[in-house]
């Protein structure tokens, strides 16, 4: 009798068979430098669960979940799966939902898509390495979409041109408003602008929605990233014991 195949050996096959490319954070800094557009977006827990349920909260309550968010993550996946948006895939995820990934993969025939790693930031800012991706930001023109505590991203990190502030609970509820702002932004400071964008899964739909429209700016969901930037501990790598504030100052330019 065959043995029942263990859910780290599911896993591991799961790595061999998808396709994936770990673009370092040195590329995204070069493509900031010499004004090469991208769109990254990425699939961690909150984005996948999405995908598997229609109803229910994630995000420690911040975000219902629903039919039109189910549609709008997974079909926008189905229909960019073509495009040249990055897509992150978040590891932790991956071993987590190995069995749902692997399912939806294979009856949506999404085999070829190129999986970055979706925590490529997040990993840089832990072990004090972000500093010259902040550096290259600090010398374009910015616009950041997020809650109101990210204003304060000036006072130490960098500069934007314009803030489009977004709920903390239920960014989602505001996806018209929200796409109309970026839109008009667009109008009104034309191409070669960067867009952060901090709104849960709010981003990658956004992106799917806009990615063809803004082909000469950048749109980049960085999640969580600039919470700590901004006096917010949010996620537990950012926990003191992990994260001391030398690393912060790092981050900053502040010392090596």
């Amino acid at each position: 009798m065959a043995k029942k195949q263990t859910h780290s050996h599911r896993a591991s096959m799961l790595l061999e068979k998808i396709q994936r490319e770990d673009i370092p954070l040195g590329k995204f800094v070069n493509w900031l430098r010499y004004d090469e557009f991208f769109h990254f977006l990425k699939f961690g827990d909150g984005e996948w669960y999405c995908i598997w349920e229609n109803e229910g909260m994630i995000g420690l309550g911040k975000m219902p979940l629903s039919p039109e968010v189910q549609q709008e993550m997974g079909g926008g996946l189905k229909k960019c799966s073509q495009s040249p948006i990055i897509f992150g895939m978040q590891n932790y995820s991956l071993r987590r939902w190995t069995k749902n990934i692997e399912e939806f993969l294979e009856e949506n025939k999404l085999w070829h898509i190129v999986w970055a790693n979706s925590d490529v930031f997040h990993y840089a800012s832990r072990d004090g390495e972000l500093f010259p991706f902040i550096q290259q930001l600090r010398r374009k023109l910015i616009v950041v979409i997020g809650p109101e505590y990210l204003r304060k991203l000036p006072e130490h990190t960098f500069g934007y041109t314009k803030f489009i502030q977004v709920p903390e609970y239920d960014a989602y509820g505001e996806i018209e408003r929200v796409e109309a702002e970026i839109l008009a932004t667009q109008e009104e400071l034309g191409d070669g602008i960067i867009y952060s964008l901090s709104c849960g899964p709010l981003a990658n739909v956004l992106i799917f929605h806009l990615w063809e429209q803004m082909l000469e700016n950048s749109l980049i969901n960085v999640g969580s990233l600039w919470d700590i930037f901004c006096g917010r501990r949010s996620r537990r790598y950012m926990l003191t014991r992990h994260y001391p504030d030398e690393t912060l100052k790092r981050n900053l330019g502040l010392m090596k």
